[in-house]
């Protein structure tokens, strides 16, 4: 990780970058200084959730309750935010809406789907399903952050980022000039061209980025898949196995796997330093 600065640095005063527009992507983040690797550039806490319930109708309330909470700037902030539904959805969601809200004015029931409109398109995975040890899985919840929704996706974006209790900590993971655009991932970083593109549908865009320029997959494609599966230490084939198994594997599998671990350390290293990677950033 980068060094930390010094006691009294103004630069910590601020975030490292700006909100401007862009040339093709409205809104987007730029760096108003170099920022080093392993930099800290945002963090950010969640301002609106909804929790992913066993019901479309729960799932919904629990919206529509966390977005009339919104008040002042924080609601004009939330509702300047870019949305973007399919065109079908929203006749879909303007039924619903009129449904469940019978007594709301038409300005309303607008309102309602700009506001989810917006949550669909800029919502991260706060805290993900996970299955208890009971077989049970619990609710995952997605949420909305003011500031971390401005940054704009790019399939070799230079910030990685974490969400920790509702927080949004984001990471330089490179050297970014002073002026760059500081993008994220929304999709895992490891798909084919035609992967990432299908992906990024569901927010309505296609992405024109350097690495989507290339109509063939490259060496650095390819790299980044071995290097994905090598941080999972396991084959594709065994992945889904231990998947759809709730039972621990057997200590020998374990045991060898230990075994194999520097190697398979030693040989991500070494893909990652090819492809200009900070290697902290993946071994944290």
């Amino acid at each position: 990780m980068a060094a930390p600065a010094p006691a009294g640095d103004p630069s910590l005063d601020q975030p490292p970058f700006e909100v401007r527009q862009t040339a093709e992507k409205g809104m987007g983040c730029f760096a108003t200084r170099d920022i080093e690797a392993g930099t800290i550039i945002i963090e950010d806490n969640c301002i609106i959730t909804k929790v992913n319930c066993s019901s479309r109708a729960e799932s919904m309330e629990d919206f529509m309750n966390n977005f009339e909470n919104l008040r002042g700037d924080d609601r004009d902030r939330y509702l300047s935010l870019y949305g973007w539904l399919k065109p079908d959805r929203v006749h879909y969601w303007r039924d619903y809406f009129r449904q469940v809200q019978p007594h709301s004015t038409p300005e309303d029931i607008e309102l309602y789907i700009h506001a989810y409109s917006i949550f669909m398109a800029n919502a991260f995975e706060v805290i993900p399903r996970k299955r208890n040890a009971d077989g049970v899985y619990t609710r995952a919840k997605g949420g909305v952050f003011l500031l971390a929704s401005r940054f704009n996706h790019d399939c070799n974006s230079n910030m990685l980022y974490d969400i920790t209790a509702g927080c949004f900590t984001g990471y330089a993971t490179r050297q970014i000039k002073k002026d760059d655009e500081i993008t994220l991932s929304y999709i895992p970083y490891y798909g084919t061209r035609e992967d990432r593109q299908e992906q990024l549908q569901f927010w309505g865009f296609t992405c024109a980025c350097d690495r989507c320029k290339q109509n063939n997959e490259t060496d650095y494609d390819r790299r980044l898949i071995e290097a994905r599966r090598v941080q999972l230490n396991i084959t594709e084939a065994e992945a889904l196995q231990w998947e759809s198994n709730i039972d621990t594997p057997n200590a020998a599998h374990l045991q060898d796997k230990d075994e194999d671990f520097g190697r398979l350390l030693e040989q991500r290293i070494t893909i990652l330093a090819q492809l200009g990677w900070e290697r902290e950033l993946f071994f944290a």
